[in-house]
C-alpha cells in the first residue's frame, strides 16, 4: 500500500510539472484584441524638413498616433493570423516672413491609414506571458493637406507606395485570464514603440 501510495504522487507530481512546463498563455483556437498607441511618428519629422525652409519660424509638429488595434484568431498553440489597422495625423506649423516684410502663417499636415493582414509566431512557454514574433503587410493610404494665407502656397507628394510593411517582436503580460498589457517593437507601419491592452476572447 505504502508502494502504491508513493507511486501514484509521484505520477501526479510528474502531471503537475509537465503541465506547468508545456503551458501557455494563448493556445489553438483564442482569438486577441489589441488596442495600441505607438511612438515616435517619425513622418513628423520628415515633413517638417520638407516643407519649411531656413527663414521659417515658430515651427511646431502635431502628431497623433499611431493608434490602432489588431486582431488574431490562433490557428494552431504557435500560429495567429489576423489584421492590424493603424492611423496617423501628423500636421507642421509654421511662419515666414517673405522679402517685402509680409507675414504669411502654413499647415501641412498628412493623414495616414494602415491595413495589413498579419502573421504572428508565438514562442512563450509561460502560461501569464505570450512572446511572439510578428509579420504584416498591406495597404496605406495618404492624404495630404495644406492650410495658409499665402494664396500661391501650394504642396504636394507623389511617388508615395500606397503599401506598408511591419517587423515586430512583442509580448503580452496577462493581469487575469483575458486581460493583459501589451508591449511591441517593430520596424515599419505603426511605430518603433506600441503600448495597450491586450483582451483575450
Amino acid at each position: 500500500m505504502k508502494k502504491l501510495t508513493i507511486l501514484l504522487l509521484t505520477i501526479t507530481l510528474f502531471n503537475t510539472n509537465t503541465k506547468q512546463i508545456s503551458s501557455q498563455a494563448v493556445v489553438t483556437g483564442d482569438k486577441i484584441i489589441n488596442v495600441y498607441y505607438g511612438y515616435p511618428n517619425y513622418f513628423g519629422t520628415v515633413l517638417e524638413l520638407a516643407v519649411t525652409n531656413n527663414s521659417s519660424n515658430d515651427i511646431k509638429v502635431n502628431t497623433l498616433g499611431p493608434v490602432g488595434g489588431s486582431f488574431a484568431f490562433m490557428v494552431s498553440d504557435h500560429i495567429g493570423v489576423g489584421l492590424d489597422v493603424n492611423f496617423t495625423d501628423v500636421s507642421v506649423d509654421w511662419n515666414s516672413v517673405d522679402t517685402l516684410g509680409v507675414g504669411y502663417s502654413y499647415t501641412v499636415g498628412a493623414r495616414t491609414l494602415r491595413v495589413m493582414p498579419r502573421f504572428d509566431f508565438h514562442f512563450s512557454g509561460s502560461d501569464v506571458f505570450d512572446a511572439y514574433f510578428g509579420v504584416g503587410a498591406g495597404y496605406r493610404s495618404r492624404t495630404y493637406y495644406v492650410e495658409s494665407t499665402d494664396t500661391d502656397y501650394d504642396y504636394n507628394i507623389d511617388g508615395v507606395l500606397p503599401s506598408s510593411l511591419r517587423l515586430a517582436v512583442g509580448g503580452t503580460y496577462f493581469l487575469s485570464d483575458n486581460i493583459g498589457l501589451n508591449m511591441e517593437f517593430g520596424l515599419g507601419g505603426g511605430g518603433l514603440i506600441r503600448t495597450g491592452l491586450s483582451i483575450k476572447l
